[in-house]
C-alpha cells in the first residue's frame, strides 16, 4: 500500500521535477514564511542553497524509503 504523501512532501518532490532552488523559511515573531523561487540552475545556487537542496531532497528519500 502506497503511503499519503503530504504538503511539505509534494511541494520539494514539485521543486525537485522542475528545477527549482530549494524552499527557504524565514521566522517572524507571530508567524513564518516559505518562500519559492525562480528557475536556477545548480551552478547558479549560491552554497547554502545547494546544502539546503540536498537536505530536501535527502528528506524526501527518506519518507520515500529510497536509498
Amino acid at each position: 500500500m502506497r503511503r499519503k504523501r503530504f504538503g511539505f512532501e509534494k511541494a520539494v518532490i514539485a521543486i525537485e521535477l522542475f528545477g527549482l532552488p530549494p524552499l527557504k523559511f524565514e521566522e517572524t515573531e507571530n508567524s513564518f514564511k516559505v518562500i519559492l523561487s525562480a528557475p536556477k540552475t545548480f551552478a547558479e545556487m549560491t552554497q547554502q542553497e545547494r546544502l539546503d537542496a540536498v537536505y530536501q531532497h535527502c528528506i524526501i528519500k527518506y519518507y520515500s524509503s529510497e536509498a
